[in-house]
């Protein structure tokens, strides 16, 4: 916002420039750092209100006067819509803001402009969505400069099925909606005439009841299918075939922990067996490679626990190794050792407070030496550092706002930035880690 000439903070632009509007998970999640940043937000599934949004933003952009006011006060009647208390400042209105547990109170929007007044705001009932198939969710521009580079990716369901102790989305993008095949295969036909690769994308692609019926008919096709997400329990042999077909020379999967009590404790009850066997069933269909995630740093984890994810990589690698060795190739073990990071609202985060940094980075640095002794295996691990800020930014609070600007003028470097931020404001810092 700066770089294109504009104030980033919503009470100064006086009502002039662009309506600055936010949604999404991250947004859902936790949206008061950039609170006084944005116009609007947008709660949940946009779906049911875009439509009447962008018709009255249209109606506005027409008119002479551009009288924000009379914008506001249409928009703020719409469902999941929450106008900012920067925003009715600059636009001189004051709908009040809600505050408190259960929103049971409201303040006037000259007190709610200040953090230190109202450091957390509540935020209206988040829409819900679950007719997706009446609006086709797809990736509409296609460029080779981008992550999934010349690949549509298509929605395949929204929330998720399963209710893994630590993952946002499965607590809370309710309730789990699922796209039919025949919507899903409707998109996929539309699309084809810009280019075969397609990316199915669920947060859990397994679940999808049809999901063999619409490999099935990609494979007919003869597309390059890929997953967003493979969990063990939910793979199928059709899945496997059309990741091979479609030239994949790798399969993911994430195993998360090794220790059977943090595998009760992080809902991940997946055999160590189950993994193996998908494994192996991956080489066999040609898929050479295999990329394993691994979180580290959970509550109530011990150094122990922590260091049975060695032990794990070396079984896991044994039985990679023995059925890679008929096609005459052995590939590699990539593992993403990421570091947990606490998020609102989850059952984990109610178990108590991750184990201190020093800890966690003398884990992963004793796990690294060990894994680093195996053949075939690389292990990347996760920025303590970068977790830190992340935490920080799920959990904080209106104050973190100062955070981002510092990390905006240091270009993002996350480390140097944070340890200032926590020396200059070291209450607000504490309480944003904590809450």
């Amino acid at each position: 916002l700066a770089r294109a000439g504009l104030n980033p903070l919503a009470r100064a632009r006086a009502g002039a420039g662009p309506l600055i509007v936010a949604g999404g998970p991250a947004v859902w999640m936790n949206r008061l750092p950039i609170y006084d940043v944005c116009d609007a937000f947008v709660h949940g599934s946009a779906e049911g209100v875009w439509d009447r949004f962008l018709d009255a933003c249209a109606r506005w952009h027409s008119t002479v006067a551009r009288d924000r006011a009379r914008l506001y006060e249409e928009l703020i009647e719409l469902p999941g819509v929450e106008i900012t208390a920067g925003a009715q400042w600059a636009a001189g209105v004051d709908f009040g803001v809600p505050v408190g547990e259960g929103r049971e109170g409201r303040a006037p929007v000259a007190s709610a402009l200040d953090p230190r007044l109202t450091p957390r705001i509540a935020p209206p009932r988040p829409n819900g969505w679950t007719d997706l198939d009446r609006v086709d969710i797809y990736s509409p521009i296609l460029s080779s400069q981008t992550e999934f580079a010349d690949k549509c990716l298509v929605e395949l369901s929204r929330g998720c099925p399963h209710h893994c102790t630590f993952c946002w989305a499965g607590h809370h993008i309710k309730p789990y909606a699922l796209r039919s095949a025949e919507a899903v295969i409707r998109i996929i036909k539309s699309r084809r005439r810009y280019g075969d690769a397609f990316g199915l994308v669920a947060a859990a692609v397994g679940a999808h009841p049809a999901i063999d019926a619409i490999c099935a008919w990609c494979d007919r096709a003869d597309l390059r299918i890929s997953f967003s997400s493979l969990r063990a329990e939910d793979v199928t042999e059709g899945m496997l075939r059309t990741l091979a077909r479609s030239g994949q020379r790798s399969i993911t999967l994430a195993p998360e922990t090794a220790a059977p009590r943090l595998k009760k404790l992080l809902g991940k009850r997946i055999a160590e067996e189950r993994m193996i066997e998908v494994m192996e069933r991956s080489v066999s269909l040609g898929m050479r490679d295999v990329k394993l995630y691994f979180m580290i740093g959970t509550p109530t984890e011990t150094e122990e626990e922590a260091l049975e994810i060695a032990g794990y990589l070396e079984r896991f690698r044994e039985a990679f190794v023995n059925a890679s060795r008929p096609r005459g190739v052995i590939g590699s073990i990539s593992v993403n050792c990421g570091v947990y990071v606490p998020h609102p609202g989850t059952p984990l985060d109610q178990v108590g407070p991750p184990p201190e940094p020093a800890d966690v980075r003398r884990r992963l640095k004793r796990l690294s030496a060990r894994v680093g002794r195996l053949a075939n295996v690389r292990l990347t691990p996760g920025s303590v550092d970068n977790a830190r800020a992340q935490r920080v930014l799920a959990n904080g609070g209106r104050d973190v706002y100062s955070f981002l600007e510092l990390a905006g003028a240091a270009q993002g470097k996350w480390r140097s930035v944070l340890t200032q931020w926590e020396k200059e404001r070291p209450a607000a810092a504490d309480k944003s880690t904590r809450d």
